[in-house]
Parts: C-alpha cells; structure tokens; sequence
C-alpha cells in the first residue's frame, strides 16, 4: 500500500480542497494550534472533529477511490479511519506551506 505517491497526495489535496478553501484551512489550523501545537496535530484534530468526512462508510468508499489497496484487503473500522486522519493531515500540512 503505497500512500506517499505524487498520485495519491494529489487526490487527497483535491479532497481537502472541495471541502473548504485554502484560506479557510489556514485559519481552521491557526484557530487549533493552541498549547505549541504543530501543523500535523492541528490538522489531525481538525479531521478527527469531523471537518471531512465522518462516517466509517465514506472514508472507506474515498480510501478505496485511491486505489491504495490493490488486494481488496479488508480493514477495521478503526484502521480506515487513523489511515485517513493520517493521510489528511499529513497531506493538508503540505497544503499549507503553499
């Protein structure tokens, strides 16, 4: 499963991107980072209080719209969901430095 393509990072930007506007997200993860919190941690709160997606039936439609998991392997509730604050977070703190 490979989550750090140039392919992958861009579907999960565009994600992020139809749901609010990069000005929106800079001032959403400005408003978070209390208590010397970085970017990543800031952006990971921000999905995990349901900014994105929120149901464990959509993240998994949108992880497999990835095409990460050429297997078909099936994954827990839970490991869909920390894969997808992950990617988000990890993808969104790039987002930011634009």
């Amino acid at each position: 499963m490979k989550t750090n393509t140039k392919i992958v990072s861009d579907k999960i930007k565009a994600h992020i991107l139809k749901d609010m506007t990069l000005e929106d997200l800079k001032a959403n993860v400005k408003a978070l980072q209390w208590g010397n919190k970085t970017e990543y941690q800031a952006l990971k709160e921000l999905v995990e209080g349901g900014s994105f997606l929120c149901y464990h039936s959509d993240v998994k439609d949108f992880l497999n719209t990835l095409d990460i998991n050429p297997k078909n392997k099936e994954y827990s509730d839970d490991e869909s969901w920390t894969l997808y604050i992950n990617l988000l977070a990890m993808n969104g703190e790039k987002l930011l430095k634009l």
